[in-house]
């Protein structure tokens, strides 16, 4: 009688018959072994991994049954050799919706992602049937009814959504607005914020550059939505005073906010009262007509243990050793664009949790203070030193006894510094330790 296991289906093999040539060759391996190194390749490698032979076929099949996460962009080419790329063109990309559509949780893909001459999202996409999270980037469907209604099938179940060029209908059009809990419309310069009025269960939004943005509309939107965690407003520059303090007002559970100085008669004072919000985690700043944020950021950094800062455009702060001393919690640190000096640096509490540290093209910056910054934090990842041109090598081999008890990876870009790359190729660098001469 035929029992449930030998039922099972197993994966056939096109195994050579030669027993010297079988023990050396891959079909020693068992299934899982293959479907464990089959989980290190993307798509399109599997795509090839399916002409090899009927079990690396099966195998393959197998595989994409895990995937979730599906960016197009990464896909958009595939080496060959040493020199050669094969770009992702419509035909292979349908072949890649039609095996993992049905798995894929969160879709990215931008009108560049695939060589074709199309301006708007191919109806391979519509195979795509329980997507949670798209990014849809320069595809610009506007004035294509059909396609919205096409594609508003394949997103109902969207939840976190990213999307340019489109305007309030569209969107509208495309999503559930009611159901919407991350929303990135940053640079649609056509939006008025017609849909901020369904919106009940969001959590972060992104409207940076949205320069028509109604200022009535997005008050009404504070007031309605206290839960809100997350609001990224730079540059949108029609609103104005009262909308800044609407956010002040109303979004009291706010925990990261991005803002700038573009909004219409907008005071040191207005900001002020944004930094009496009480559970902001991380902050982006840019300043661009002048104004002073001196005040506000050592208001804010005293009132909240801050876990991101990041500040643009801001030359000059005279209160920044007192600011670097109030960021006992900070994690992530972007000072690139503020004139910063070895002395300031030596104000940096946060040697147990700073984890990524940005301050290129700092000048005046040397290497005995980057080899301060890495000895005393325990916990740094990653450190921008690029363009800081007084920085050089010698501080790498004094860092090296201090690397050995660390199990995670740091990396240094050094890019436009005095580090060399031929000197540094000489010396022995532990595994833990990587220097970039460019961002990858």
């Amino acid at each position: 009688m035929e029992t449930r296991s030998s039922k099972r289906r197993k994966l056939e093999r096109d195994e050579p018959q030669d027993p010297e040539m079988l023990r050396n060759s891959i079909f020693v391996l068992n299934n899982y072994c293959l479907y464990h190194i089959f989980s290190f390749l993307n798509v399109r490698e599997l795509l090839v991994m399916e002409k090899v032979c009927k079990w690396f076929k099966e195998a393959a099949m197998v595989t994409y049954r895990s995937i979730r996460v599906l960016d197009y962009s990464e896909l958009r080419s595939l080496k060959i050799g040493d020199d050669k790329q094969l770009e992702l063109r419509l035909p292979e990309a349908t072949k890649i919706a039609r095996r993992v559509g049905r798995y894929v949780h969160t879709l990215k893909l931008s009108c560049y992602s695939i060589s074709m001459r199309n301006e708007y999202p191919p109806r391979v996409f519509m195979l795509f049937k329980n997507l949670q999270t798209i990014e849809m980037q320069f595809f610009d469907i506007r004035n294509e009814e059909r396609m919205v209604h096409e594609l508003s099938v394949a997103f109902e179940g969207v939840k976190v959504a990213k999307i340019s060029l489109l305007d309030d209908q569209v969107l509208m059009s495309l999503f559930k607005i009611n159901q919407l809990e991350a929303l990135d419309v940053s640079l649609n310069y056509s939006i008025e914020g017609k849909f901020l009025a369904g919106m009940k269960k969001i959590q972060k939004i992104n409207l940076s550059n949205c320069l028509r943005l109604n200022r009535t509309l997005f008050k009404e939107f504070c007031n309605e939505n206290p839960q809100l965690k997350g609001l990224n407003i730079e540059h949108c520059t029609s609103l104005d005073r009262s909308c800044i303090q609407a956010v002040a007002a109303n979004l009291k559970n706010l925990e990261e906010l991005a803002i700038s100085d573009t909004y219409i008669d907008i005071t040191e004072e207005d900001f002020l009262k944004l930094a009496k919000l009480p559970k902001i985690k991380h902050l982006e700043v840019k300043r661009v007509r002048g104004l002073d944020f001196n005040k506000f950021l050592l208001e804010i950094t005293t009132r909240n243990r801050l876990e991101g800062l990041n500040i643009h455009q801001v030359k000059w702060l005279s209160a920044l050793p007192n600011i670097l001393k109030n960021l006992t919690n900070i994690k992530v640190l972007d000072i690139s664009d503020i004139c910063c000096f070895d002395f300031l640096l030596s104000y940096f509490p946060c040697t147990e949790t700073l984890q990524e540290l940005y301050m290129s093209d700092n000048t005046y910056i040397s290497s005995e203070s980057v080899k301060r910054i890495i000895l005393r934090s325990k916990s740094i990842r990653f450190i921008d030193i690029s363009g800081c041109a007084e920085v050089d090598g010698s501080f790498i081999p004094q860092i090296l006894p201090h690397l050995k008890g660390r199990s995670h990876m740091l990396e240094i870009v050094v890019k436009d510094t005095l580090i060399s790359k031929d000197e540094c190729e000489k010396m022995i660098l532990p595994n833990n330790l990587r220097l970039m001469w460019k961002y990858d």
